[in-house]
């Protein structure tokens, strides 16, 4: 374990023994078995052949899809539709608006391109330049998680199959620009389309993929959330641990 990660390890004990003391055990029981099991290199593992994230949480629902109605988020993004249109296509023509968004996913990928919102709880400078409107309705929005962006894929792109880290949090995607034809995401083996001004949302520790076979950019309001299953005590202190881990999210930041 390289000197970084032990630091961010020990931090993370440091925010759970705390969190421990004050809530009590039974609120940081399933986070604090998960942390000491992951690190030990023993990690619990989800039944669900196709929901494989390096850090699993016991007692959560294991299920690849959640109903939008279950978020608050979605009817405060669809009230505010047409807002958040407006600033994303402002951006479509803009030379340097978009960086390639690298996750890890799939080396050397370029079809996958994205402008930070928001990290770790904390705000992405570029991104609130460029989206100030979007951004603020963000700011409105319950039990936020770890990274916002607008992410845009490019025509003939294909996101190949992989599974997200953890299933502490839940994918929100709201249909911004989204072309006619072959467009769309598998979470779990199964397959929906993005509608402009409505929401999907996915357990992005099961297996997904997203493609785009039209011949126009598709772009869509990715904001991650704490899983709906999450006490609010357990989202507290994962807001907390957010902080310390955020600058080893993605080297794509790194470009805002």
């Amino acid at each position: 374990m390289d000197l970084a990660l032990r630091q961010t390890v020990e931090e993370i004990r440091d925010i759970l023994i705390a969190a421990k003391s004050h809530y009590g055990g039974d609120e940081t029981r399933r986070l604090e078995e998960a942390f000491v099991r992951t690190v030990r290199r023993q990690p619990l593992r989800s039944p669900h052949r196709l929901q494989r994230p390096d850090l699993f949480i016991p007692e959560l629902r294991t299920i690849p899809w959640i109903e939008p109605e279950e978020l608050a988020a979605a009817a405060i993004l669809a009230d505010h539709f047409e807002e958040i249109r407006a600033e994303v296509m402002a951006l479509v023509d803009s030379e340097g608006a978009f960086h390639v968004y690298d996750d890890g996913v799939e080396d050397g990928q370029t079809d996958w391109n994205a402008l930070g919102l928001k990290v770790g709880g904390g705000v992405v400078e570029r991104g609130q330049r460029l989206c100030p409107k979007t951004l603020e309705v963000i700011e409105q929005l319950p039990r936020v998680g770890e990274v916002a962006m607008v992410s845009a894929l490019a025509a003939g792109g294909h996101i190949e199959p992989h599974c997200g880290p953890t299933n502490l949090r839940v994918n929100l995607h709201f249909g911004v620009n989204i072309p006619p034809g072959d467009c769309g995401l598998r979470v779990g083996g199964e397959a929906r389309k993005w509608t402009e001004g409505e929401c999907l949302v996915f357990d992005d520790s099961f297996e997904h993929e997203a493609w785009n076979f039209s011949d126009r950019t598709r772009h869509v309001l990715l904001i991650n959330f704490w899983h709906p299953d999450l006490s609010d005590a357990e989202v507290e202190v994962l807001n907390r641990v957010n902080r310390v881990v955020a600058p080893r999210y993605s080297r794509f930041f790194e470009h805002n």
